[in-house]
């Protein structure tokens, strides 16, 4: 609501900006994957661009396209720092960010990222766990913690889910 005042645009253009992002990521996890060959980057990007989910929801006030980007985002960053473990806290703050975006879109990252943990020293990983451990903190866990009004409320709601279900 900082630049625009209705919630159904500015979460439009969030889902816009986030397709426009999606196909520089699509370019650049393919140009990882393949770095000698800029035809299949830019074919794949074509595709990308011109899928029909793409366009649908491009258009519309959801977390999908924002999700999509930012599981490619965590990707691209992964599939790097698997060359490179000095960039290991990137994807980690990333893959924190995107947990706050749409979590269930991050299980195409986790492989590479446990990849480029895996291939990397003490120090790197320790960053790495410490870097993803406050993002999730500022970008999920801390936004749900305040939203429910604190940590009692919180606590709460999750005792009366867990009665419901376990007495259903």
């Amino acid at each position: 609501r900082l630049f625009v005042h209705d919630d159904v645009a500015a979460l439009t253009g969030i889902s816009v900006l986030a397709s426009i992002a999606a196909l520089a990521l699509v370019y650049g996890v393919v140009r990882e994957l393949f770095p000698e060959s800029r035809r299949l980057a830019l074919a794949t990007t074509i595709v990308y661009a011109f899928l029909p989910p793409v366009w649908f929801y491009a258009g519309i006030p959801i977390t999908d396209t924002a999700g999509a980007a930012a599981a490619l985002l965590v990707l691209w960053l992964a599939l790097k720092a698997m060359k490179n473990s000095r960039l290991l806290p990137a994807p980690f703050a990333a893959f924190g960010f995107a947990c706050g975006v749409r979590p269930q879109s991050l299980l195409v990252a986790i492989v590479p990222l446990a990849i480029a943990l895996w291939r990397s020293g003490a120090r790197a990983r320790l960053l790495a766990a410490a870097t993803g451990f406050a993002a999730i903190l500022a970008f999920w866990l801390g936004p749900v913690i305040w939203a429910a009004g604190g940590l009692a409320p919180l606590a709460a709601s999750f005792r009366e889910r867990f009665h419901y279900v376990v007495s259903s």
